[in-house]
């Protein structure tokens, strides 16, 4: 019980949870289920390769079912790397259950769905550190792997480790999902190749990743941001301090919104250099292709500076959001469609103040909007925003470049 549990007071005792949990007959039963389990010890693997529980097919989870509580104890010496699966410290937390009050320190190295604490979250993870050095192919993150089930709850976890993923998606906290992600902090480097976040690597589900921090540096050809890399859910008051390096669809904040998502992103705030080196990226947002109208930016902040060749803004880069109530002091360069707010407008931009250097070598440069696509908000864009930064280049306009 929750008052009388399980001790967890030598690796001896933790190898025989394991035990409990990987003698499941299927994935249908639950062991462990409604148990307490409680470090009072400090444990040092000594470099075994330790998985609680495996992954046997898509959706079907041999996992912990109980609630297994650290004690603010840590968890060292991990070496974990399996011949094949999933690979974390627990392979699935099912739904109703959680992992709590932990620190894991050494390496998890798998394919897809590999993570520090879980592979797989159905249920809660809260308050995990992880210092472990984690490595996969896809569906990486620096303390759970996947997260994307509806009941799944992660909060108060903080990674220091470094993330690779050699594939797709990768996140310095969750590499996808989680369904609410909230008061999590990265400081380790995260590197992909598409789709990649400081906090996560893409959103599933509904939801909201609020009051979120990342310190850490991204490395990833595109789809990547500070905070995560494609969106599909709210992301409030977070902010980024990491650097952002790649080629497009690059933001301090979030990458890139696909067709047919809906995303908002709203009192957030970045302070990271966001370096692209093509198109659409932003201070806050990369690039959006959701239908006009689905995606809102509001009331953010940028002071990172912003390089692209086209479609670069100091709050989006190329977008059909609505864009209201954003100030940026970022300078902002590229060849053209250039812009201190927008560098390719597709919707409303409104209430936005620039203080930033706009530079453009080429052609389209605004001090709000490089272009403006849809002539119907060419009054709230003109009427609304206010430019106090200097703006260079060809055929440069102080409020919109060209509409």
């Amino acid at each position: 019980t929750a008052e009388n549990p399980y001790l967890i007071q030598s690796g001896a005792d933790l190898a025989y949870l394991k035990s409990l949990v990987d003698a499941a007959a299927s994935y249908s039963e639950n062991p462990c289920s409604g148990q307490y389990f409680k470090m009072t010890k400090s444990i040092d693997l000594g470099g075994a390769n330790f998985m609680i529980g495996y992954h046997s097919a898509w959706n079907n989870y041999d996992g912990f079912a109980g609630i297994f509580d650290g004690n603010n104890c840590s968890i060292r010496g991990l070496a974990i790397q399996p011949e094949s699966g999933s690979a974390a410290l627990f392979a699935c937390v099912k739904t109703g259950a959680a992992v709590k009050n932990l620190t894991l320190y050494g390496s998890v190295k798998g394919t897809t769905t590999v993570g520090a604490a879980v592979a797989y979250l159905l249920g809660t993870a809260e308050n995990i550190t992880s210092y472990v050095t984690v490595e996969g192919t896809s569906t990486v993150g620096g303390v759970i792997a996947n997260a994307e089930n509806k009941s799944s709850v992660v909060s108060g976890c903080v990674n220091y480790g470094t993330v690779t993923a050699t594939s797709y998606i990768v996140g310095g906290i969750t590499g996808s999902g989680g369904y609410n992600i909230t008061a999590c902090v990265n400081y380790g480097e995260i590197t992909g190749t598409d789709v990649t976040g400081g906090i996560t690597g893409t959103t599933k589900n509904t939801g909201t990743i609020s009051d979120c921090i990342n310190y850490g540096k991204i490395n990833a050809a595109g789809k990547s941001g500070g905070i995560a890399g494609n969106i599909q859910k709210p992301i409030v008051n977070c902010v980024n301090y990491g650097e952002i390096n790649g080629t497009w669809a690059l933001g301090g904040i979030a990458g890139y919104v696909e067709k047919g998502k809906t995303a908002t992103i709203e009192n957030c705030v970045n302070y990271g250099n966001v370096n692209g080196s093509t198109t659409g990226n932003g201070g806050i947002l990369g690039l959006s292709e959701a239908t006009a109208g689905t995606v809102a930016i509001n009331g953010c902040t940028n002071y990172g500076n912003v390089t692209a060749t086209w479609g670069g803004g100091g709050i989006a880069g190329d977008t059909k959001a609505t864009v209201s109530a954003c100030v940026n002091y970022g300078a902002i360069s590229g060849e053209g469609q250039v812009g201190g707010i927008v560098g390719k407008a597709s919707n409303a931009v409104s209430g936005c103040v620039n203080h930033g250097t706009v530079k453009g070598s080429v052609d389209i440069v605004g001090g709000i909007v490089g272009e403006l696509m849809d002539a119907t908000h060419l009054e709230t864009v003109q009427t609304t925003n206010e430019n106090n930064g200097a703006v260079e280049g060809p055929n440069c306009q102080q409020i919109i470049g060209k509409h």
